[in-house]
């Protein structure tokens, strides 16, 4: 199975710090956030990776990766101007005639993807996502009685009742067609698989995951790679 990596983004939430260096690039635990990510997906037997980069990332990232042999894994680039997740992932469909794996290039994650495929294979799903039960939300929530009053309120809950998307999804090639340019993954092509019809599907965990997307979870990430392992 394949592995599309969505590593185009501009990284706009770590602005200056993506000026001088692509979010893919930053440094966690002593090396990039695109060498975690590669790195947990060879663990898992995926050892042919797609990445998706723009054309403004893509020297950097691929002078960085040398086309991955040293990892024991074959990196190939599918290089566009920024048209969207889903954009991106249309525009890779010449590479993508099997069932294969999403992973955007801004998380990371420790759950069993092997697991993931497995029941993606077993519900005979069109796209399945990964969603966490583990994660807290980023506000505080209330619930309020008819007339106003607050009857329940906490800060930055974990709802195991409402799983987070992780940003990793395993999925068949007829989602393809859905992927035009300028669309995105979750907030175009998603529900509309749903409204078609087609099997979408979640995998559950309790494993959270990390979304390198600000500088609050970056400083979060890289204390939780100094502690003691």
């Amino acid at each position: 199975m394949k592995a599309a990596i969505l590593v185009g983004g501009a990284g706009t939430r770590l602005y200056p710090l993506t000026t001088y260096v692509p979010k893919a690039l930053i440094p966690i635990g002593g090396k990039p956030l695109i060498d975690h990510i590669i790195d947990y997906l060879s663990r898992h037997g995926i050892n042919e990776i797609i990445l998706l980069t723009s054309s403004e990332d893509h020297s950097a990232i691929s002078n960085h990766l040398d086309r991955g042999y040293a990892r024991d894994v074959t990196l190939s680039y599918d290089v566009r101007e920024r048209i969207g997740t889903a954009g991106a992932i249309g525009a890779a469909s010449p590479k993508l005639s099997d069932t294969f794996v999403i992973y955007y290039g801004d998380v990371l994650v420790d759950f069993d993807l092997r697991a993931m495929a497995t029941f993606h294979k077993e519900h005979q799903a069109a796209l399945t996502i990964a969603l966490s039960k583990s994660v807290p939300i980023e506000y505080g929530v209330a619930q309020l009685s008819t007339d106003g009053r607050v009857t329940y309120f906490k800060e930055k809950p974990v709802l195991p009742e409402y799983p987070v998307s992780m940003g990793v999804y395993i999925a068949e090639p007829t989602i393809l067609p859905y992927c035009k340019p300028q669309t995105d993954l979750s907030n175009d092509v998603i529900p509309q698989l749903l409204q078609d019809g087609l099997p979408v599907y979640g995998y559950l965990t309790e494993r959270r995951h990390y979304d390198i997307g600000t500088f609050r979870v970056l400083e979060e990430v890289r204390n939780l790679f100094k502690q003691p392992r």
